[in-house]
């Protein structure tokens, strides 16, 4: 039996509104709830486990040495491993995603690898001997009329920082973020392009200064023409090296790794790794 509303509603009115409603369900997208309100839910991303030949590696933005998926100059990192694997037969996708996704989905598997990632963020995982990249400064950056430069931890103190979750940080700044963790002093930025999302806090003067690597802090700010608003405020010293970081979930994660390290020495004897650095103004090691 109708509901007593619709019961005395005309037979067209009726077959209106019923028409409208499987409109909405069939047209409109899923939606999920996030901490920050309502959001479009978005797609797995592809699974690679049972096809042995199709890569997919994993990072957020993080140009120059990651940079966004299916653009023309994608990454350092992504036109790497392309030289690497895509001559030896394979396919070599890229996709971006939250770091913390990159390096879930990579360990069960349903990725290949992570890319540009330092040991520490996922030992468990199967990396090549060889590095890919390195990074240099660690650099706080803040807005050019603050005062502040960083001289040591104590000079924290005085400053709410940003930063990146789940990215690598000399042992005495990720302690620091780890003992300030839920305090006023930290703010935390994450998602497909947290560097942007720091950068826009430090505008909005919701943080005093963020550390992030210099070529890729330096990098983002040529590319928004922000390097005169925004300014090194101090550095660290943190020559740590990058590596593509195979999931240990894959049975031939150790062979991928090899074929790495036997192409890497290839480009770089070849050129080919110093012509992509100097594209990416990236400092090149012949190491």
């Amino acid at each position: 039996m109708a509901p007593p509303i619709l019961k005395h509603l005309p037979i067209s009115l009726f077959v209106l509104i019923t028409l409208s409603i499987l409109i909405v369900l069939i047209y409109c997208p899923d939606w999920n709830r996030s901490g920050n309100g309502i959001e479009q839910s978005k797609a797995a991303p592809p699974t690679n486990t049972n096809d042995a030949h199709h890569l997919v590696f994993c990072s957020d933005v993080w140009a120059p040495f990651a940079g966004v998926a299916d653009s023309p100059t994608p990454g350092y990192c992504i036109e790497v491993i392309k030289a690497i694997y895509e001559n030896e037969g394979y396919s070599a996708n890229y996709i971006t995603l939250p770091w913390t996704r990159c390096i879930e989905d990579t360990r069960s598997g349903r990725l290949t690898a992570l890319l540009a990632a330092h040991k520490v963020d996922a030992p468990d995982f199967i990396f090549p001997t060889e590095q890919i990249a390195r990074t240099s400064d660690l650099v706080f950056y803040v807005r050019a009329d603050s005062d502040w430069n960083y001289d040591g931890l104590h000079s924290l103190k005085h400053i709410k920082l940003g930063y990146i979750q789940d990215y690598a940080y000399p042992s005495l700044i990720y302690d620091y973020i780890k003992a300030n963790t839920g305090s006023d002093q930290i703010l935390a930025s994450h998602g497909d392009e947290p560097l942007l999302r720091l950068i826009e806090a430090l505008q909005m003067k919701r943080i005093d200064a963020f550390i992030e690597f210099s070529v890729v802090g330096n990098h983002k700010l040529r590319q928004l023409e922000l390097e005169h608003a925004i300014i090194n405020g101090g550095a660290i010293s943190y020559p740590e090296g990058l590596y593509v970081a195979f999931s240990p979930a894959r049975p031939d994660a150790q062979q991928l790794a090899d074929l790495f390290d036997l192409k890497v020495k290839e480009l770089r004897k070849n050129g080919t790794l110093k012509a992509i650095s100097q594209k990416y103004e990236i400092p090149y090691s012949s190491n």
